[in-house]
C-alpha cells in the first residue's frame, strides 16, 4: 500500500468535477509533509510524472491543473464522462410564453432540457463573438507585426 493511499481515498469520496487544495490541506489528509520538490517543482505534480503521489490521484479518477508553487495551491480536475454535471433546474411554469414556445420549436427530438442547453450554449457564443468583435474595434492598430514590436523591446534592452 502507499503511503499516498489516503489522498487517493479523499479524492475518491470527493463530490464535483474541481476540487481546489492548497499544499498544507493536502499535508493534513497524508498525515505527513510533501517532499521539498513538491513545493519547488511544478513537474513534480505532472500528471505524467511517475511517483507514488501521481498514482494516487490518477488511480482516484483525477487529476491535477492550475499548480501555482508561489501560493501553494493547486486543483484536482476528475477525469472522464463519468464525473457529476452541473444542473441547472428551471420550472417550465417559470418561463414565458414565447420563451417556452421558442424551446418547444427548437426541441425536435421533444428533449426541452437539450434545446435550452444548445440555445444557451448559442448565445454564449454570440456573445463572446461580440465581445472579440468590440475589442478589436477598439484596441488601436499596429503599424508593425508583433515580430517587429519584440525586437524592438529586445534591442532596446
Amino acid at each position: 500500500m502507499s503511503k499516498y493511499e489516503p489522498l487517493s481515498a479523499f479524492l475518491s469520496r470527493a463530490p464535483g468535477r474541481e476540487l481546489p487544495m492548497r499544499f498544507e490541506e493536502i499535508e493534513a489528509v497524508l498525515g505527513f509533509d510533501l517532499p521539498a520538490s513538491a513545493r519547488s517543482h511544478a513537474a513534480w505534480w505532472s500528471n505524467s510524472h511517475h511517483n507514488p503521489a501521481v498514482s494516487a490521484w490518477r488511480k482516484a479518477g483525477w487529476s491535477t491543473s492550475r499548480v501555482d508553487l508561489g501560493s501553494q495551491r493547486l486543483v484536482f480536475v476528475r477525469e472522464g464522462s463519468d464525473a457529476p454535471r452541473r444542473e441547472l433546474r428551471i420550472s417550465l411554469d417559470a418561463l414565458g410564453a414565447r420563451t417556452r414556445q421558442m424551446l418547444e420549436e427548437q426541441a425536435t427530438d421533444g428533449d426541452l432540457s437539450a434545446a435550452a442547453a444548445r440555445l444557451l450554449d448559442a448565445e454564449a457564443s454570440r456573445s463572446k463573438l461580440r465581445l472579440l468583435e468590440r475589442f478589436a474595434r477598439k484596441s488601436p492598430k499596429l503599424a508593425s507585426d508583433s515580430t517587429a514590436l519584440i525586437r524592438e523591446d529586445r534591442d532596446a534592452r
